[in-house]
């Protein structure tokens, strides 16, 4: 996976440096977010990895019973970075053709993908006029990296690209919201570009079979509902660390 300009992971989440600055990832605040279908997908991808590898779990555990709960515990997350490492090399390809650019010949299941993204092209005929362009708002401490913003049938959209099989979620519009909600784009050269005005936001959902284009509010009410997230989020990472104070002691 590739890591997005000016950015650095840490225990806490992704951060965007600008100069001395420093800004919280928008993905990282909305892990604040509930996310009960996170759940039961773990539990279904640990019931599948136990059923696939039965004979090797079972003979693990005899040898190592900790191993064998860890290769279990672990299993979700390989899919899950299976799956981003997909989605990442979708977003260079995607990212190269609206530069102009020639990538190197992508493996099979990009491929598929790319030609979907090709297909959306031909549907929609975007006019793009940025690429994976890193947005800061000072304001509320936040940062993010766009995958593109293109003007569609007279309208300028703010586009988010998903290789998931599972679809498009309400929280796709917060993360949008965020981005369009944003006061200037950090350029390459150091300098601020101002947010082009945002008229509308959308999701471009490439699966195996496909792509579906979704449009998304992205509206004061919805960042606002954003910004709750990411107070949210603060708690949980300043505040809330130093909430408890201990057992009440029995008066003397």
């Amino acid at each position: 996976m590739t890591t997005p300009r000016n950015s650095t992971t840490t225990k806490s989440g992704r951060t965007y440096t600008w100069g001395d600055e420093s800004f919280t990832s928008v993905t990282t605040l909305l892990g604040a977010l509930s996310k009960p279908a996170l759940v039961n997908w773990a539990a279904k991808m640990v019931a599948e990895y136990a059923v696939d590898n039965g004979p090797e779990i079972l003979a693990l555990a005899k040898a190592d019973r900790e191993g064998a709960i860890r290769a279990l515990k672990g299993s979700p997350w390989q899919k899950r970075d299976e799956a981003a490492d997909l989605g990442t090399h979708v977003h260079d390809q995607i990212e190269a053709r609206i530069l102009g650019q020639t990538p190197a010949a992508p493996p099979a299941d990009v491929a598929q993908r790319v030609a979907y993204f090709d297909a959306f092209c031909d549907d929609y005929q975007p006019a793009f006029e940025a690429a994976e362009a890193t947005v800061y708002n000072r304001a509320a401490g936040y940062a993010g990296t766009l995958d593109s913003i293109a003007v569609i049938g007279g309208e300028r959209f703010i586009i988010d690209v998903k290789t998931t099989k599972s679809g498009v979620y309400p929280e796709h519009a917060l993360q949008l919201a965020a981005y369009a909600h944003a006061e200037f784009i950090g350029a390459p050269d150091g300098t601020e570009v101002p947010l082009p005005d945002i008229q509308a936001g959308a999701v471009l959902w490439i699966s195996p079979r496909g792509y579906e284009f979704h449009r998304v509010r992205i509206d004061q009410q919805v960042f606002a509902y954003f910004c709750a997230i990411a107070t949210a989020w603060e708690f949980q990472n300043t505040v809330g660390k130093s909430a408890l104070l201990g057992q009440v002691e029995v008066p003397a």
